[in-house]
């Protein structure tokens, strides 16, 4: 749900920029999480009433994070995960910051550290670029043992705990589609400043929330359990200078996602400086204020799409992504008749969901009847899912959700 006008409340996550206790709900959703979930239900999207940085208000621990990362990460496999290089749209962003991180380096000899590198496509990138002392980090086993594959160096770690010593600094370090995740960014930002070289620079890209609404596939799908601060160009300037920040370099930018789709997201290179206040900015809160209105909407129409599949029988889900979660939590399709899920994730294989067994594509057919209609549980992923479906022979009626308005 979306609170509009809502009283001011006390935060039980202190605000991120500027350490605030006041803040404002704009948005209110939950989830049904799969067995063992180490994370929250439920998001609670806040403004912060002192300064207007954006985030959710989580009672979810830092360990809790870790764990998560660590053991459902969606990042470790390259056929799946953005930022592994494996599409020709990720590829060419990849390229692009790569290059953009040379220009402003000057130089590549300088040792580079990408903090949350996934299955490292950014360091095959910044290597094709010349760049030749590259490290990354990244909480999931899996993904360091990628990253040792493509012939870097690969450390299991967090910025909270790490095997890098002080004495190992880098002249450059990454934090790309990182800080957006992080439970506590001053810890984050000052771990940061403790790895890198007297002289040494940072690259941060993070999503811009003020262009969220811009770039609207699937309803609130910026609030989720990952995505737990909201920064606009403004309020990731504010937050980097509160911390010791000067920003150098910054800018903004569209991700390409394929078939035309694009995501919002703002960059800053900076360097150690002296902290100073921040200057309150409402353009991530009033922004986001417009986008819970539109999702809103989109919602009000996937229901109507699903409330007819309560009276059905028996129906399969294919995607256990955060859009199939939130589904389970805020609609009809919490209350259908579900048979299996599908995903191609084999992080998720084998688990359960709302007491239905999470399978791989290969066994759907054997526990699904002709007749049982299939619900692709993704905007983004529409095609590529129904694909997989007819590719596998199956000849089930697809039931394809949208969030748009009938022409």
């Amino acid at each position: 749900m979306t609170v509009a006008a809502a009283a001011t409340s006390t935060a039980v996550r202190p605000c991120p920029q500027c350490a605030g206790s006041m803040v404002q709900t704009i948005h209110e959703g939950g989830f049904v999480l799969p067995a063992g979930h180490p994370l929250d239900p439920v998001v609670r999207v806040v403004a912060c009433e002192r300064c207007g940085f954006c985030f959710n208000d989580t009672p979810c621990s830092r360990e809790a994070y870790d764990r998560y990362y660590r053991e459902i990460s969606k990042y470790a496999d390259p056929r799946l995960s953005s930022g592994a290089g494996a599409s020709p749209e990720d590829t060419r962003r990849l390229a692009e910051t790569a290059g953009v991180i040379r220009d402003f380096a000057g130089s590549t000899p300088a040792r580079v550290l990408d903090i949350g590198c996934g299955a490292g496509g950014l360091l095959d990138s910044l290597a094709a670029v010349g760049f030749t002392s590259l490290t990354g980090m990244d909480p999931a086993p899996a993904c360091a043992a990628e990253v040792e594959r493509r012939g870097h160096r690969g450390i299991v770690g967090t910025l909270d705990d790490h095997p890098l010593g002080g004495e190992q600094s880098f002249g450059g370090i990454v934090l790309s589609h990182v800080l957006e995740h992080v439970r506590d960014v001053q810890a984050a930002l000052a771990s940061v400043r403790r790895l890198l070289a007297p002289h040494g620079w940072l690259y941060v890209e993070v999503p811009d929330a003020a262009r969220y609404g811009e770039c609207l596939i699937a309803p609130y799908q910026d609030f989720n359990l990952e995505h737990i601060n909201h920064f606009s160009a403004g309020s990731l300037r504010n937050t980097l200078a509160t911390q010791g920040w000067h920003v150098a370099e910054e800018g903004a930018k569209t991700l390409g996602l394929g078939n035309g789709r694009g995501y919002p997201a703002v960059f800053a290179f900076a360097r150690p400086a002296t902290p100073v206040a921040a200057v309150p900015d409402a353009t991530a809160r009033d922004a986001l204020v417009t986008y819970t209105t539109r999702s809103a909407d989109g919602m009000r129409r996937i229901e109507a799409m699903l409330e007819p599949l309560v009276a059905h029988g028996p129906i399969a889900v294919w995607g256990v992504g955060q859009f199939t979660m939130r589904l389970l939590g805020e609609t009809a399709l919490g209350r259908a008749t579900l048979s299996a899920f599908v995903d191609s994730n084999p992080v998720h294989q084998g688990r359960a969901l709302a007491g239905r067994p999470i399978v791989a594509p290969a066994d759907l057919g054997r526990l699904i009847f002709a007749d049982t209609p299939i619900v692709i549980g993704s905007l983004v992923n529409l095609e590529s899912i129904e694909s997989s479906i007819r590719d596998l022979g199956l000849a089930n009626p697809v039931i394809r959700l949208s969030a748009a308005e009938a022409s």
